[in-house]
């Protein structure tokens, strides 16, 4: 149900069917799909029908789906009973497996405590090295530059030449480029101006695409989620 939610959403095979899609989308949250419960969160959210899109996200949230977590941090939802605010959903979602929770806890642990803490305390950068692992580009940027100048911890060119060739083959021109860089330079890493020219071609040619890793929520017609509701 869900996978002919998308189909119907995105027009995969077939014109785009929003209605459908919300139709199929029901019937999966009705099933258990939780998945489908926090995808109609996003929508009835993106339709400003924020009150209700807070019960359908905080449901998600509660059967354990790391985004709905992660949403309700940022929408400061609360759960009287479990007694979870905004951080509690944020490390929640962190443990979950979120890599852009993972992420986001790390930066809001360099603002807290600043860069004499990070500097001091190993595992401070480890909550962004786990968020890399855990596929978070944002974080391996961060990691790239921090080994790069020495930023929270010891200069290590290495490391960020590691760190920045895997944000670039997951896709971050902006990596792509410092690649190429440092392997024109031989900075981190054997010098090689071969590669170094494939890797600003391929920099190049992203740019020209765009970046469409996190593709956004298709933006449903207001009028359509309007009657799915009052149908409901």
């Amino acid at each position: 149900m869900f996978e002919m939610a998308l189909a119907c959403e995105k027009g995969k095979g077939m014109a785009s069917d929003f209605n459908k899609a919300l139709e199929f989308l029901a019937k999966a949250s009705n099933l258990g799909n939780t998945k489908a419960v926090f995808r109609l969160g996003l929508i009835l959210d993106s339709a400003s029908y924020l009150d209700l899109a807070k019960r359908y996200c905080l449901y998600a949230a509660l059967q354990g789906d790391a985004d709905a977590c992660l949403w309700c941090s940022k929408h400061g939802v609360t759960h009287e009973v479990l007694g979870k605010g905004a951080r509690d959903w944020l490390v929640r979602s962190a443990l979950l497996g979120s890599h852009r929770a993972s992420y986001e806890y790390a930066c809001k642990l360099e603002l807290r405590e600043g860069p004499e803490y990070m500097m001091k305390n190993i595992d401070a950068l480890s909550h962004f090295e786990r968020a890399a692992k855990l596929g978070s580009v944002e974080a391996m940027l961060f990691l790239g530059r921090a080994f790069h100048e020495g930023k929270f911890t010891r200069r290590n060119l290495k490391k960020s030449f590691a760190w920045y060739e895997s944000a670039a083959k997951s896709g971050s021109a902006f990596a792509m480029n410092k690649v190429s860089q440092m392997m024109y330079s031989g900075v981190g890493t054997e010098r090689n101006i071969e590669k170094a020219e494939e890797w600003f071609d391929l920099a190049e040619h992203r740019q020209s695409q765009g970046d469409d890793r996190n593709p956004d929520l298709p933006q449903y017609p207001l009028d359509v989620v309007r009657r799915w509701i009052e149908g409901k």
